[in-house]
């Protein structure tokens, strides 16, 4: 609480046989960056719960944020395990469904299963704008970028001009798919000046750079 994580991730690192100690340290090492750790001290305390038969301790949000540590670090298949396990566990939950839905559908991955998952996260929440973007993501990924529109503009709406920054992101993509270079534009301006840790920066400039240049104008 005091901020003091590298600190406290010494003290964590001694505690054994304690699966929350784990949990505590592995948050510890998410704070300082030091994702691959993280996901890491989340394993130990996966295995250490599972030694104990501590089920109160492997809950869903436990799996979670392992998963959403995992993704931190560039485990992509270690991710999409753990999420795919979940699942099975929770199959009509909305969040679980909508994490493993939009993280294929961001890699490109398995676009038709994405799209059920992220459907069901949807008919769970229908007025969740990141749901929404999430749906409007996998239809733009398969290329229904009518449908992809749709959607999109359902999530901005519900955001009353003040979307999320991936979102944003995600609607200039859209966009600029769709011809509309002007609200492609004001969206990656969005995403630009909205922190998201989720948000490529650098991705999100080179796009503005090339819709605002003067070549770019002429087509």
């Amino acid at each position: 609480e005091l901020e003091k994580y590298e600190k406290a991730a010494l003290k964590l690192d001694r505690v054994k046989d304690i699966p929350e100690a784990k949990y505590m340290l592995a948050l510890c090492y998410r704070r300082e960056g030091k994702f691959k750790e993280s996901a890491k001290a989340m394993e130990t305390a996966e295995k250490t719960a599972l030694s104990q038969k501590r089920d109160d301790f492997l809950s869903k949000d436990f799996y979670l944020a392992y998963a959403s540590f995992c993704d931190r670090a560039g485990m992509a298949d270690r991710t999409i395990e753990i999420l795919k396990s979940l699942i099975v566990k929770h199959p009509e939950d909305p969040e679980t469904a909508n994490f493993l839905g939009y993280y294929l559908a961001d890699k490109k991955l398995e676009l038709d299963y994405a799209e059920k998952l992220i459907r069901i996260a949807v008919d769970g929440d229908s007025d969740n704008p990141a749901y929404l973007d999430s749906l409007a993501w996998v239809l733009y990924r398969k290329g229904d970028l009518k449908g992809a529109e749709k959607y999109i503009e359902k999530s901005l709406e519900l955001q009353k001009d003040s979307p999320d920054g991936v979102i944003a992101d995600h609607a200039g993509d859209i966009f600029n798919s769709l011809g509309k270079k002007d609200k492609a534009i004001k969206y990656w301006k969005f995403a630009a000046d909205t922190w998201n840790a989720d948000t490529d920066y650098d991705a999100v400039r080179k796009k503005l750079k090339g819709a605002e240049s003067p070549e770019s104008s002429k087509k």
